[in-house]
């Protein structure tokens, strides 16, 4: 089970109170008026890929004092695995009107529910869902929100994408994304240890990093500490920097020469594949299968990709752990250069959970993962 991480964003002046820990399995922001009406929004897995990798967005209407909140974080987290649109708070019945709420909890997939009674009127009221047994509760179960997802080709029916979303969550940060916040240097230092990286191949040192977070009224130290704690970068026990996604200062299976910068090592195969989007640059990777030993390059020009060979694919898998990227996935993310060889891995290696990507997908996540950090 993933830590649960709350943020809170005030819109009021007074912080709701709900407790996202009750039953909340994934991430979320609570959202708060400062009236007595929340609204949670769940980041789930995958969430950082928002309106990429389904065509549907999923909101979740909440008004406080339902007493169903917990109860529908929990039936929401489990039946959908895609990206949320977004929470939103209604105030009223004009406001539950314009968002098509019919009670709460409402939940809206493409701005449909799927739950409505035909001519029911636009309601704050709090809302009860039939359940299997035929009794009433307070929120949809889970097995009536797959039902409804599959409707609309939102469910898990293939499996493929709960499961990658699972195994993603370390690249992902758990639908936080790889892009610092802007706030107390974090950014701006972020933005300059990968630089330095591209052009020269290995991590800067605290001096080299001084400038930038001076900006914020911080030391290098202490902003990298945040960094890492973060999960944006990793440091050794001298708090020297070893990582800073998408690259490593040590040797690792995946070398990438950059057109016009350095050659550098990535911590796996989708940091690779995402390094030239990053940089807007044409680069080479060049790897190998884990298996046979066999080469695979991929060749990046002009945002195209070429592999050889031309069979070759990637596994994206995790550890069941909690923990930075580099410990939980890092070394499990790798080019093979076929399915069999890719099957082969994953049968030897039972600890690790996860599935093998086309050439596309791999290239499209490394691309939605990276490309945006340096922008």
């Amino acid at each position: 089970m993933l830590a649960v991480r709350v943020l809170q964003r005030r819109v009021g002046k007074i912080p709701c109170a709900i407790p996202c820990g009750m039953g909340c399995t994934m991430p979320c922001i609570i959202l708060c008026t400062g009236l007595t009406v929340c609204g949670v929004f769940l980041l789930v897995s995958g969430g950082f890929w928002m309106g990429g990798w389904f065509g549907f967005p999923c909101v979740g209407l909440f008004v406080g004092g339902c007493g169903v909140v917990a109860g529908g974080v929990q039936g929401l987290s489990l039946g959908w695995r895609g990206p949320w649109g977004g929470a939103a708070l209604a105030l009223g019945v004009g406001e539950a009107a314009r968002w098509g709420m019919t009670g709460s909890p409402t939940v809206l997939l493409d701005g449909i529910d799927p739950f409505a009674v035909a001519g029911a009127a636009p309601s704050v009221s709090c809302r009860l869902y039939l359940g299997e047994d035929g009794t009433r509760d307070g929120a949809p179960s889970v097995a009536s929100l797959r039902e409804v997802l599959a409707a609309v080709g939102l469910a898990e029916a293939s499996g493929e994408d709960c499961c990658e979303a699972d195994v993603l969550d370390p690249i992902g940060r758990a639908g936080r994304g790889r892009l610092a916040p802007c706030e107390r240097g974090l950014r701006v230092v972020h933005q300059a240890v990968l630089r330095h990286f591209a052009a020269t191949g290995h991590a800067p040192d605290l001096d080299a990093l001084e400038p930038a977070a001076a900006t914020a009224g911080r030391s290098a130290a202490d902003v990298l500490a945040e960094l890492a704690c973060e999960d944006f970068l990793t440091l050794d026990q001298d708090g020297q920097i070893r990582a800073a996604y998408p690259f490593s200062a040590v040797l690792t299976p995946h070398r990438v020469r950059i057109e016009g910068g350095a050659d550098v090592w990535s911590m796996c195969a989708i940091d690779a594949l995402g390094i030239p989007a990053m940089l807007a640059a044409d680069a080479e990777i060049i790897s190998s299968d884990p298996v046979t030993g066999e080469a695979v390059t991929v060749v990046s020009r002009g945002g195209r990709m070429a592999w050889q060979p031309a069979s070759a694919v990637v596994f994206v898998g995790r550890r069941c752990c909690a923990g930075p990227a580099a410990e939980v996935c890092c070394d499990v993310l790798n080019f093979f250069t076929d399915n069999a060889s890719a099957k082969a891995w994953a049968h030897e290696h039972p600890d690790v959970s996860g599935q093998i990507v086309s050439q596309a997908r791999a290239q499209e996540i490394g691309q939605l993962s990276f490309g945006p950090l340096l922008r």
